[in-house]
């Protein structure tokens, strides 16, 4: 009897036992999770990924040496965390990376990555602690919940990695607003309100989250100039250091209008509804593109992606020449076209460009994400409605005229004429409702481009002549610029191989357009090619950035293509000649070149048809001119009458002194006589 009542103990012990582990194995719990949207960690390669936030829910510490995480059911797969203590209500984080680290002193890295089609477990060794099934992250930064009695899982539009879980949640009570973000022509009152009695709404004018400091909302809010931006980055010099830096005596503002939900103690239970309003006497032709981000991430020292700042002595452009997801913000897109069409959405903003990124008017690019919310935005370029998932804000002050002319209506021209080209817009930008000037909006080329734009597959895509692929996959370029250099092409064999690779029509189109405006920025440095990745599709080439076309009267652009320095600067020579260098041995080639270049010089490009393109570009830019000048002062009203002078003169003298260029370097093999070439055979 004494022997079965030790045995009864053994076994009661042990279910005891078994009974303290698991109740001591839910006091972890998993509090937080992302899968890598805009609330994404930066870790210690500057790379970002998912995360999830666990907690020690116990009043005691607790050793996480036993637990594992993992998102796949299958328990062999679990990535384990090192033995070490959690204190009673801490947080850890862990980087849903895929870089397996588990380093007691260091940042923790899972071995998996995380997408919205996983689940997320936590397993206390081999029983299942906490599973959350696969969320939709289209709407939010992070899923949390917000205590640890409740475990239910909430979409959060602001994350909080690392912090207690309090912030406004996406489905709380809405912000509503009697007027739209758009362009006013009269003083119009504003009145936000929310359902519910509990809360209150407090407003910022500055781009800036409202806080328990800024004036509540009890009557509406007139738009007047007592509502423009109180924002004060047009003060701060986001130049690099050998960049000049122009302080205006007084900058364009537009009214943003921040307004947030608090409780009675102060906390901030909503996301911030952002509103942009401009009121304008004399509307202008150009769109309004309004930029709402936080002064942090936009502006700060520490991470602000148009402030130089911390890296400014490390870096050409400080800050600014950071790349790659991590200098990602997220802002509010509100485009304005005149009258009341505005369109509205969360996007990514980049610093973008070359040395765009150390000037006072700063490159920017858009990304829009599903993560944001929104996969695509809707623009119209070039009078076509158009769906976009990237685009690229050059400013107008970086090309030669200060204008931006030159890039907007060389992809006009190249537009009309059939060849692959972004389509550009004109719009005026504010960012936290400061005038940042006129820029030129364009579809960024990438891979997402070529799908979008032309139905592409599998697209592949070549900058440059050396065959450099975003992926760095095998393209078969350099294997066909290698064929090339050891050929004779006048061998209609070698030849036929070429032409079974390339587009020669939309080659010699290119290289016409390309020389016809002489672009001097160009062919060394500008040049992508594309092909589907299949074994039928041939490479075709893209005609983007004109910047340094359309004005140069002074050297033979037919002889710079061919690879002879036409200037101390022009970008020529090396492989970025060889193409044609090696194609010009073949007479059929040469032939069909100096057919298609003497019809298109003749019918395509002729004044009476490019001055009205000129004018259209003109005629926007013209009522916004003043503006930009007092913004930055990089040019005058004369000046930019002179530079528009010589655009036209070159329009009009280009044609002819075009042919008679291509005739004198190939007096061997004159322009032959006019054929029926409306399209290159």
């Amino acid at each position: 009897m004494k022997n079965d009542f030790s045995v009864t103990q053994v076994i009661l012990m042990l279910c005891l036992l078994n009974v303290y582990a698991s109740l001591s194995a839910q006091t972890l719990r998993i509090s937080e999770y992302s899968i890598g949207s805009a609330s994404a960690l930066v870790d210690e390669e500057q790379d970002i990924s998912g995360w999830v936030e666990l907690i020690n829910t116990d009043s005691r510490k607790l050793n996480l040496g036993k637990y594992s995480l993992s998102d796949t059911a299958v328990l062999d797969t679990q990535w384990r965390f090192p033995r070490l203590f959690l204190s009673p209500g801490e947080r850890i984080l862990v980087h849903l990376s895929g870089k397996n680290r588990r380093k007691k002193d260091a940042t923790l890295h899972a071995d998996f990555k995380l997408n919205s089609s996983e689940q997320l477990s936590l397993y206390y060794g081999r029983r299942t602690i906490q599973s959350i099934p696969p969320n939709d992250f289209n709407h939010c930064q992070s899923y949390a919940t917000l205590d640890s009695a409740n475990m239910d899982f909430l979409p959060f539009v602001i994350g909080s990695p690392g912090q207690p879980n309090n912030l406004g949640l996406l489905g709380a009570d809405v912000i509503e607003f009697n007027h739209n973000s758009g362009r006013y022509s009269e003083a119009i009152q504003i009145l936000p309100t929310c359902s519910s009695v509990d809360l209150h709404l407090r407003y910022s004018l500055d781009g800036t989250d409202p806080t328990i400091e800024s004036p509540l909302i009890q009557s509406a809010l007139v738009l007047d100039s007592t509502m423009l931006s109180l924002s004060a980055s047009d003060t701060l010099n986001i130049s690099a250091n050998e960049r000049p830096f122009f302080r205006p005596k007084h900058t364009r503002r537009i009214a943003i209008l921040g307004v947030a939900l608090f409780d009675q103690a102060g906390n901030q239970k909503s996301e911030t509804a952002f509103k942009s309003y401009v009121l304008e006497d004399q509307p202008s032709p150009m769109p309004i593109l309004s930029l709402i981000g936080s002064w942090d991430d936009l502006f700060s020292d520490k991470k602000g992606i148009l402030n130089p700042g911390d890296l400014r002595d490390s870096l050409p452009a400080g800050n600014c020449d950071k790349r790659g997801r991590a200098w990602e913000r997220l802002v509010q897109f509100d485009m304005m076209e005149v009258g009341q069409n505005t369109q509205s959405l969360k996007m990514g903003l980049r610093a973008h460009g070359g040395s765009s990124r150390k000037s006072q008017q700063k490159g920017l690019r858009l990304y829009a994400r599903k993560s944001y919310g929104n996969p695509n935005v809707q623009l119209k370029l070039f009078s076509i409605n158009s769906s976009l998932q990237r685009l690229a804000l050059k400013p107008v002050s970086r090309s030669y005229s200060h204008l931006g002319i030159e890039d907007h209506l060389s992809c006009f021209m190249a537009f009309d004429l059939g060849l692959e080209s972004p389509k550009h817009l004109f719009s005026e930008v504010y960012i936290n409702g400061i005038y940042q000037g006129v820029y030129s909006i364009h579809q960024r080329i990438d891979e997402k481009w070529l799908k979008s734009e032309f139905g592409v597959q599998k697209p592949i895509l070549v900058s440059g002549w050396n065959g450099q692929t975003k992926l760095g996959v095998d393209s078969g370029f350099i294997a066909l610029i290698n064929f090339v250099t050891d050929h004779d092409l006048s061998d209609s064999l070698h030849y036929a191989k070429v032409a079974k690779q390339i587009d020669v029509s939309n080659f010699i189109d290119y290289q016409i357009f390309e020389q016809f405006i002489a672009n001097r920025d160009w062919p060394k440095g500008n040049v992508k090619c594309w092909r589907n990745d299949d074994a039928e599709s041939k490479w075709r080439w893209i005609f983007f950035d004109g910047d340094a076309g359309l004005r140069f009267l002074n050297y033979n652009p037919f002889l710079h293509a061919m690879g002879v320095s036409q200037c101390p600067w022009c970008r020529t020579g090396g492989t970025s000649s060889i193409l044609l260098e090696k194609l010009w041995e073949n007479t059929g080639f040469r032939s069909q070149f100096m057919a298609r270049a003497k019809f298109l010089a003749t019918h395509h490009f002729t004044y009476a048809k490019t001055e009205k393109w000129l004018d259209i570009v003109w005629n926007q830019l013209k009522t916004t001119l003043n503006r930009q000048i007092n913004r930055y002062n990089n040019t005058t009203t004369t000046q930019a009458q002179e530079q528009l002078n010589v655009i036209k003169s070159f329009l009009k003298t280009q044609p002819e002194r075009y042919k008679k260029l291509l005739s004198e370097s190939n007096s061997d093999f004159p322009l032959s006589p006019e054929t029926d070439q409306t399209k290159s055979e």
